[in-house]
């Protein structure tokens, strides 16, 4: 299969997002496609490639006291990915399903 339909999970897969059927089809196909594989690395590497211990991306990626995230991926008219995450140190009895 040809690596166009594949190339916008890229970023949605870097982040850990993508699941179910389509993370078992981009896993299927990355080991096929050099393009694909090009692409997560540069993601990846683009998530990290920031000073170390700072107040920034790689820090809070890093940070064990973060322990929930949440990650928001649209694609613009253009075809431009915007992605965001978001993260939180959610205690116990601040967990899934609790109220304020």
């Amino acid at each position: 299969m040809s690596h166009e339909p594949f190339d916008a999970l890229v970023p949605v897969y870097a982040v850990g997002a993508l699941d179910g059927a389509d993370l078992a089809q981009f896993e299927a196909h990355l080991p096929t496609c050099a393009a694909c594989q090009a692409s997560v690395r540069d993601a990846e590497e683009s998530f990290m490639d920031e000073p170390r211990f700072q107040n920034n991306h790689r820090g809070n990626i890093l940070d064990p006291k973060y322990t929930d995230v949440g990650i928001g991926i649209v694609q613009a008219p253009d075809g431009n990915l915007y992605i965001t995450q978001d993260f939180a140190a959610i205690t116990p009895e601040r967990g899934a399903g609790s109220s304020r």
